[in-house]
């Protein structure tokens, strides 16, 4: 769209005049990710979320500064972020978690006992070898 403008100015004898022309600035779609606003001779770029830049042609980086609690990872999106979490984590940002304890001492401890025990009663060793060896890699997770 051409927009003419008729300039007049008082000169001392006759008047002078100028016409200005003005086009559509807006008309090659130049903004990328967002919505052009035409102005007298150029235009600005009204950037969609997720996006900056003069031309709304930069991603932001939401993973700057890292999001992800714990030692999670982030992932960039458009106006958004995903988080991997590390283990024993989860939620959007890793910020509910478990804090994973092993047992291993625990385990130790209870078959010291059983051991004591075991000089005592041998049949009991039996017994309680079975649950010994099966949860002796079990995590415990704590809130």
């Amino acid at each position: 769209m051409i927009t003419n403008f008729i300039l007049f100015k008082k000169n001392t004898n006759p008047f002078t005049f100028c016409i200005l022309t003005d086009t559509d600035d807006c008309s090659t779609s130049p903004c990328s990710n967002g919505v052009c606003v035409d102005q007298v001779d150029g235009y600005v770029c009204i950037c969609d979320a997720g996006y900056d830049g003069t031309l709304c042609d930069n991603n932001i980086d939401d993973c700057s500064p890292n999001p992800c609690l714990n030692g999670g990872s982030c992932t960039d999106g458009v106006n958004s972020f995903t988080c991997s979490c590390a283990a024993g984590y989860e939620g959007d940002t890793c910020g509910t978690g478990r804090r994973v304890q092993s047992i291993a001492k625990p385990i130790s401890k209870i078959e010291h006992a059983l051991k004591n025990v075991i000089l005592r009663w041998p049949s009991i060793y039996t017994i309680f070898q079975k649950y010994v060896d099966e949860y002796r890699s079990v995590l415990i997770w704590n809130l």
